[in-house]
């Protein structure tokens, strides 16, 4: 499962931004942030205030991961950085809530187009 740091490691990546440029915006050193994508450190609520603003990521994406069981549909933040739109990212979370047999048939009716 991934965590906090795996979350945010995938956000800065999906930017092309690298530890020392998310350091900059957020005002921490470049060892700050390897230590919370490394799960050594977490941000304080300033520091984690600064990142949502900064990189364009949900708080609740960052702090808990995806929204799927959480009670809502999208994950936002995840489709932002994939560059989906709302309507693809339900799309995807339909389409992994389907069993294997459903998931075969729709993928089957797809390429039969």
């Amino acid at each position: 499962m991934a965590t906090f740091g795996d979350r945010l490691r995938r956000t800065r990546k999906a930017l092309g931004l690298t530890q020392e440029e998310v350091g900059l915006r957020v005002d921490v050193s470049k060892q700050t942030v390897s230590n919370w994508e490394n799960g050594h450190d977490v941000p304080s609520f300033h520091a984690l205030t600064r990142l949502v603003e900064k990189l364009n990521a949900p708080a609740d994406w960052l702090l808990l991961g995806p929204a799927e069981g959480r009670g809502h549909v999208r994950d936002a933040s995840a489709a932002y950085h994939a560059g989906v739109t709302p309507d693809e990212a339900d799309l995807l979370a339909a389409y992994r809530r389907m069993s294997p047999r459903r998931r075969a048939a729709l993928l089957e009716m797809i390429r039969a187009d």
